[in-house]
């Protein structure tokens, strides 16, 4: 029996459950009228798509197919294929009652050869015929491609051409650019020379062309910008190898800036024989399918093996050597034998996942029976760990790049820089689109690899699993190192802060008392109750007034005049706690360091304002509520989701938690209304409001990247004027230039922001937010908990940050196996967090079966 369907999405809903992705592709695909001339050729390409399942395919097909009452006259002229109840009786063609019966009912299981009554010269007509659509199709079909080509090259030529733009206005407030590039382009047979007055820059002279070391290491490095404004003046960029460091910085530091110009080789005096690889928030698709990017670079990496495995093997010879000979220092003989060993090992590891490898090769089981080869196959063993791993099912590995949505763009993205191992890989918000498998999974991959990396991310959760180190722009254009992961700086400096205050608040008492002194003996000045030798005091205080709260890092005495090289035996280098010394003359000193200390994160809040709707007249406290509710897409198919008893009320907030195809979007159709319950009771207050931000939300914004923050707003909402649409969107950090700046141009943040705006306007009762912390920044984070902490309304929250469901959240909703768990924690004995853990836990335990199956 054929199910009913009003449109394309209904019966990708029905069919291709709980794969966004897949369906929409699929959508795009069957949306061309043309493609419905030939429903047999259509089944035909949709079938590899849903696991190569005829049934379902010609279902779909059939359903949509019948829901387009437009192509009715198409489908007459189909004879192999057409849709139930369409009559495909031909002009020339003879039929007896129970032929003519068969042909008007004909559906997918149903006759797909003309009948045997037809002559010979109808059915020469209609094999013409079918031949002439098919041309026809085809021709339409790479006229469709060439228009989607052209529109995926147009967006990408947008956004290429933003971001040369931006590259090059970059490069030309960079004041060593040029003579970085002067340095590079130099005569590889000489060594690079950067650094000093000859070559633009404040670096130390060395010679970037003999050094070969794993570590990047760039002394006095200065990143200066529109004639004389340092991102980083002065500083020390090390990046050891094998160590994972997180980088932080308040917004607009220049995080993302840094990494760019690291990636592009545009960092003077960077170690040019150390390879970079970036993995960027916001990623173009390419043509080429996720399988054939990673064929390309399996051969990449077989050619760089061989060459390591040469290199190896020729090493072994001269250290061989080193050990036969009689002569040999005993130290080289003992530095050659460590070498042996390591090289030996590494040796054994290349041979066992070349063996792995090969043995994953063979399609045959031990019993001689030949088992299915799917598309993984085609990969080696760490490529299939790393794609299944971020989530990636076979049904996608062909599909073309520029198909995928933004998110799995990322995802392929990572899975190429993972494979590909660079020395440095740089990572900008990798846990956007990623849920908490595949963020266990890319956690466990880089500690495991002992792969170096600098990654900026607002999780904390993950700089704690994978740091260990941490990089912070500081307020003077410094870089601060430190050994440990997040939480450890943040405790470290929570208790820098907390010093700093106690000495700030002991320096101004003593201020007030000395200058409360000061002040009365110069009014005892020509009394003749003076004390002489208290005026002698006050003029001595007076003088060292600019001493009160000097001090040392590390507490102990210091030295005006200190250089600060305790190494080598000098004295404590003197800094003042508020930046502001002076000596008797009025001025300052070279010895004394006048950097302000911190007394806390200066946190640049953007004060989101989310707008209160009107309060909502009768019908009780609950928005929505389910009672015993069932769904599932196809009759036939077992429940998506049953048992569903849940109530949300006027003052919920709610997190929802679940793995990818658990039934998390279809739980939150279900809340908006745009899928109704199979069975059960469903009550929705009848004047709600409901505002849902999806998790690939600024995708949209593609087609508008040459337009304005305004320009957008006015066109969504119809403004009243530029000033409303100004108002409203300077509530959520996009005020002031930001507001008239090209959408290609804004960050990730800013995008989100724009689309969190233009969907507030609405004045919602209920908040639905799936994924809201993709492309936010950690003060942006902030911002956001704070207005949901506020909001007036009811609020539910798919996400993997738990900092964040931590802060928003009271009830937790676990969808798993069909069911939806609702956990409340008491704030005592039991936490949110601790909910949150045991989730995590549980899906460990997971992921260590599988590996062990």
């Amino acid at each position: 029996m054929m199910v009913e369907v009003q449109s394309i999405k209904d019966a990708l809903d029905l069919y291709v459950p709980a794969d966004e992705a897949m369906q929409e592709y699929l959508e795009a695909m069957l949306q061309d009228d043309d493609v419905y001339d030939d429903l047999e050729g259509l089944v035909d390409a949709v079938q590899p798509f849903l696991d190569d399942n005829r049934d379902v395919a010609e279902k779909l097909v059939q359903a949509i197919a019948a829901s387009r009452p437009q192509q009715e006259k198409k489908v007459k002229q189909s004879v192999p294929f057409c849709t139930p109840g369409t009559n495909t009786a031909l002009e020339h063609t003879t039929h007896d009652d129970d032929t003519a019966s068969a042909s008007s009912s004909s559906s997918l299981e149903g006759e797909k050869e003309p009948s045997t009554k037809t002559s010979k010269v109808t059915k020469a007509a209609l094999r013409k015929e079918k031949r002439l659509q098919k041309k026809a199709q085809k021709n339409n079909q790479k006229k469709k491609n060439k228009q989607q080509e052209s529109g995926d090259d147009n967006l990408q030529e947008t956004v290429a051409r933003l971001n040369a733009k931006s590259k090059q206005e970059l490069n030309e407030m960079d004041d060593y650019a040029s003579a970085w590039e002067q340095a590079k382009n130099t005569d590889s047979n000489d060594p690079v020379i950067w650094g000093g007055r000859g070559f633009g820059g404040r670096g130390v002279n060395r010679g970037l062309g003999v050094y070969k070391g794993k570590d990047a290491v760039v002394n006095q490095l200065t990143l200066s910008y529109g004639g004389g404004r340092d991102l980083l003046h002065e500083t020390h960029l090390v990046i050891a190898h094998g160590h994972r460091y997180g980088l932080m910085g308040q917004n607009g530091c220049g995080k993302s800036t840094l990494l760019k110009r690291i990636a592009s080789g545009s960092v003077p005096g960077w170690p040019m024989h150390i390879g970079v690889q970036m993995v960027e928030q916001e990623v173009l698709g390419s043509p080429s399918s996720a399988l054939a990017s990673m064929l390309d670079l399996m051969g990449a990496n077989q050619g760089r093996e061989a060459q390591k495995r040469e290199e190896l093997e020729q090493e072994v010879a001269s250290l061989e050597s080193v050990l036969e000979d009689e002569h040999a220092e005993p130290d080289a003989l003992e530095t050659a034998a460590e070498r042996l060993s390591e090289i030996y090992v590494q040796l054994e590891s290349m041979d066992a996942e070349d063996g792995n490898d090969d043995n994953n090769q063979s399609a045959a089981n031990e019993d001689g029976n030949v088992r299915k080869v799917n598309v993984f196959d085609k990969l080696d063993k760490k490529a299939r760990m790393i794609l299944k791993g971020l989530q990636f099912r076979e049904s996608m590995l062909e599909t073309p790049g520029n198909l995928l949505s933004g998110g799995w763009r990322m995802r392929l993205a990572l899975a190429q820089a993972l494979y590909s191992e660079p020395d440095i890989l740089l990572l900008d918000e990798p846990t956007n689109h990623l849920d908490l498998s595949a963020i266990l999974f890319l956690q466990d991959y880089l500690v495991s690899k002992n792969m170096t990396i600098v990654v900026v991310s607002h999780d904390g959760h993950f700089l704690d699993e994978i740091c260990t180190d941490m990089i912070k722009f500081e307020t003077n254009a410094k870089l601060k190192y430190h050994v440990g992961n997040y939480s450890s700086l943040c405790e470290m400096e929570e208790q820098t802060w907390e010093r700093n205050t106690k000495k700030a608040e002991a320096t101004a008492r003593k201020e007030k008392k000395a200058m409360e002194f000061i002040h009365k003996q110069r009014s005892m000045a020509n009394s003749k109750h003076r004390d002489d030798n208290k005026q002698r005091q006050a003029a001595e205080r007076q003088k060292k007034l600019g001493r009160i709260g000097l001090f040392s890092d590390n507490g102990q005495k210091f030295k005006l005049l200190a250089e600060g090289n305790t190494k080598k035996g000098g004295s404590n280098r003197a800094g003042h706690i508020f930046g502001n010394y002076t000596n008797a003359r009025g001025m300052t000193s070279a010895f004394v360091s006048n950097e302000k200390v911190a007394f806390g994160e200066d946190h640049q809040l953007l004060n989101f304002k989310f707008p209160a709707a009107a309060p909502l007249k009768g019908g009780g406290d609950a928005l929505i509520s389910m009672e015993d509710g069932r769904f599932r897409y196809n009759p036939e198919d077992d429940w998506l989701l049953q048992n569903l008893s849940l109530n949300i009320s006027k003052a919920s907030r709610i997190a929802m938690v679940g793995k990818n195809g658990a039934g998390k979007s279809t739980l939150l159709k279900l809340l908006c209304g745009e899928q109704p319950l199979n069975s059960g009771e469903f009550h929705v207050h009848p004047n709600m409001r409901i505002a849902h931000i999806a998790q690939h939300h600024i995708e949209h914004l593609g087609e508008f990247l040459e337009s304005t923050p305004v320009d957008y707003f006015m066109k969504q909402h119809h403004a009243k004027s530029e000033h409303e649409a100004r108002q409203f969107l300077g509530g959520f950090g996009l005020m002031g230039p930001l507001a008239l700046q090209l959408i290609g141009t804004l960050s990730g943040g800013q995008k989100a922001r724009l689309t969190f705006a233009t969907i507030m306007f609405t004045k919602p009762h209920l908040l639905i937010l799936d994924e809201p912390t993709n492309h936010l920044d950690g003060d942006s984070l902030e911002s956001l908990a704070a207005a949901v902490e506020k909001f007036q309304g009811a609020v539910v929250i798919v996400s993997h940050n738990q900092d964040f469901l931590a802060r928003c959240s009271k009830v937790m909703w676990t969808v798993a196996n069909g069911r939806v768990k609702v956990e409340i924690p008491d704030g005592d004995v039991t936490t949110f967090d601790d909910l949150f853990e045991n989730y995590k836990e549980g899906l460990r335990k997971e992921m260590k079966k599988r590996r062990g199956q």
